[in-house]
């Protein structure tokens, strides 16, 4: 997809995506459409939904996320 396509010239992304079944297959299936790409998915949660957390905590999250590739 174009979507793919544009995501999948980053070497990193990171899918914020609730921690619950529907969550899960978001995650699985954004991970099947960047198989084909060298980009490192990684998934953030959180307890509390993004929209209530300030920048400061969003970006101690993100820096939480353990990458293999140091780009």
């Amino acid at each position: 997809s174009v979507a793919a396509l544009e995501i999948g010239s980053y070497s990193k992304v990171v899918g914020w995506l609730d921690n619950d079944k529907a969550g899960h297959a978001a995650y699985k299936k954004l991970r099947g459409k960047l198989a084909l790409y060298e980009t490192e998915v990684r998934r953030v949660t959180s307890i509390d939904d993004p929209k209530y957390l300030n920048s400061n905590e969003i970006t101690e999250k993100i820096k939480e996320i353990q990458w293999t590739t140091s780009n």
